[in-house]
């Protein structure tokens, strides 16, 4: 199933929203093919708006007429079966004919008065909720908590909605037990001390140091400035480095208890991530808290207005109890392995998607793309370049072609291709891709990218289709990622599609001519790939042309010029088109 992962916040990164989003991309990922859909639309909006507004805050809430149509258009173009969307603001009045899942931990009459939002502003937002819920098929929150107020607030039906708790936000599987010993060891991780109750856990501490309680107080996080003895504070932790992440792990495996008297969590990933070290919680009856902490089970609630010493009650009966504590311990990592890890949020998603019967329509209409590449026989290190640019590419069906000799070299290329073309013909293919050896792929390219694009050109009638070029005259938009040109320079990374066949087999080459220019002559129906997915690389020699040979740096300059002026036309294309529908 091919799913548009629809975020203005990277899930490629572990550290955003916690690390949520990356593990349900990764995930996702596992089962289908994925694309972070969002994140490129919700930069270029910001930025314009700050060269407008310079001092005013950017709100994306106030664009969702811009969201909708820069994203209609995109889905015009751009198969996906499903659409798995965080913003609500993104997909609020968004109508395309494939099925959303709106995904969440909270819902925004929930959180106007935690984040004291404006009168208007909040009746403006929860507006734009409501028409998201609507206008999701499915609606999955973390916890009863949200999916109540989804219920009540936002009369969304009960068979629309469905509680998925989130899973830890740990990558490594763990399998071990706190270990009781004389001297309890407290852990408190968070970045906002206030927010996440810092103050109650000093309570707590100072409540056990006044009860000869022996324990270790471990801070991770924020620093409180708290100078006190059998206090450590790790003031900032990076999941992304190897030597943070490994030290994260220590700290829960040296841990008795994990303490967060939060003020108010959607959900609270952390808890989560204790109970997957069979550490128990100790937290508060708020918010969405009460989904991951379970009475008895993997920790206690405790009411907002609870007290240091009663946390610290708490923690001492159940700690000189220990078979009390070590039960306690087994049901929090059992529970933890039963509900709160990724691997059974996959299950469920996978149940939620099975339940729309989603037609599966692959973007791939040919198991494959006929790929021939041309080399010349005595050019080793471009034959293991181009290699190693198709590896563990498996949408290319590859078809080393050994290069026509010529003493022009421009008269060997185009012989080379017609050579290829005959063949393709006599095989009667839809189309053709012809690499040469020095084409590499840029980080733009992804094989749906390219196949969305080489099927979509050939509905638009083109003839030839180029996934990156070195120059060009004129270029006009006819899709969102596809530009008309009157010539192009560069025949690294061609599509050649069966109607142009002919012409190439007829046409009388000349050696005054060039493959690009006689291409570009032949037919008026071509079209340029942007972003590209090839350029080419500078093995420091060129086969085809003296210029290049006696300058071979310049190849880079061209296709840097290229990609330059196409950036501006692309930039000034998506604005308007956007603005004028």
């Amino acid at each position: 199933m091919k799913i548009a992962f629809l975020s203005s916040i990277t899930p490629l990164n572990i550290q955003s929203w916690s690390g949520t989003l990356y593990h349900m991309y990764t995930h996702l990922k596992e089962k289908h093919n994925i694309e972070w859909v969002g994140g490129n639309i919700y930069k270029e909006r910001a930025q314009q708006h700050y060269l407008r507004y310079p001092n005013q805050r950017f709100i994306p809430e106030l664009y969702v007429d811009y969201w909708t149509v820069a994203l209609e258009d995109f889905f015009k173009y751009n198969h996906f079966d499903v659409i798995i969307a965080r913003d609500y603001f993104f997909i609020a009045e968004l109508d395309v004919n494939i099925p959303i899942i709106y995904i969440g931990d909270t819902t925004l009459d929930l959180m106007k008065e935690y984040l004291n939002l404006p009168t208007n502003f909040a009746e403006y937002a929860d507006e734009i909720e409501q028409l998201a819920i609507e206008n999701a098929s499915r609606v999955i929150y973390s916890s009863v908590w949200a999916a109540d107020s989804a219920i009540n607030h936002y009369s969304a039906p009960s068979d629309k909605i469905r509680i998925i708790e989130f899973g830890a936000n740990l990558t490594e599987v763990v399998d071990c037990l706190p270990i009781h010993s004389e001297r309890c060891h407290i852990l408190f991780v968070a970045r906002g001390w206030e927010a996440k109750g810092g103050n109650i856990v000093y309570e707590t501490y100072k409540a056990l140091k006044s009860r000869n309680f022996k324990f270790k107080l471990t801070i991770i996080g924020c620093n409180p400035g708290l100078k006190e003895e059998d206090i450590e504070i790790i003031e900032y932790l990076d999941k992304s480095r190897t030597e943070d992440i490994a030290l994260l792990y220590q700290k829960y495996k040296e841990a008795n208890f994990f303490l967060m008297p939060t003020r108010f969590d959607c959900f609270g990933i952390v808890y989560a991530e204790a109970a997957t070290f069979g550490v128990p919680s100790l937290g508060t009856r708020v918010a969405g808290v009460s989904q991951v902490i379970r009475e008895g089970v993997n920790g206690f609630l405790f009411e907002y207005t609870a007290t240091g010493d009663e946390y610290a009650c708490k923690i001492i009966s159940i700690y000189q109890d220990t078979e009390r504590y070590r039960n306690l311990c087994l049901t929090t990592q059992k529970d933890a392995k039963e509900r709160l890890n990724w691997k059974v949020w996959q299950r469920k998603i996978e149940q939620v998607l099975s339940e729309l019967n989603i037609p599966i329509e692959s973007s791939v209409k040919i198991s494959y793309i006929p790929t021939y590449i041309i080399n010349r026989k005595i050019r080793e290190e471009r034959r293991q370049h181009i290699i190693n640019e198709f590896k563990d590419k498996p949408e290319f069906k590859i078809d080393l072609v050994e290069a026509c000799e010529h003493s022009n070299g421009a008269v060997g290329l185009w012989n080379s291709i017609r050579k290829i073309v005959q063949k393709a013909k006599e095989q009667s293919q839809r189309f053709i891709l012809i690499c040469e050896d020095d084409h590499f792929f840029t980080e733009n390219y992804t094989s749906e990218y390219l196949l969305n694009n080489i099927f979509q050109a050939e509905q638009q009638g083109a003839l030839l289709l180029n996934g990156g070029i070195g120059g060009f005259g004129t270029a006009l938009p006819v899709a969102p990622n596809r530009y008309w040109i009157d010539w192009f320079w560069s025949t690294q990374f061609i599509v050649i599609y069966q109607p142009l066949f002919d012409d190439i087999l007829d046409y009388q080459f000349q050696e005054s001519d060039t493959a690009d220019g006689v291409l570009s002559a032949i037919t008026p129906y071509k079209m340029a790939l942007y972003p590209f997915v090839s350029e080419q690389k500078s093995f420091g020699y060129s086969d085809i042309t003296a210029g290049n040979k006696n300058n071979p740096s310049q190849i880079q300059e061209f296709f840097q010029q290229a990609k330059d002026n196409l950036n501006i036309l692309h930039r000034v294309s998506q604005y308007f088109n956007r603005k004028n529908r």
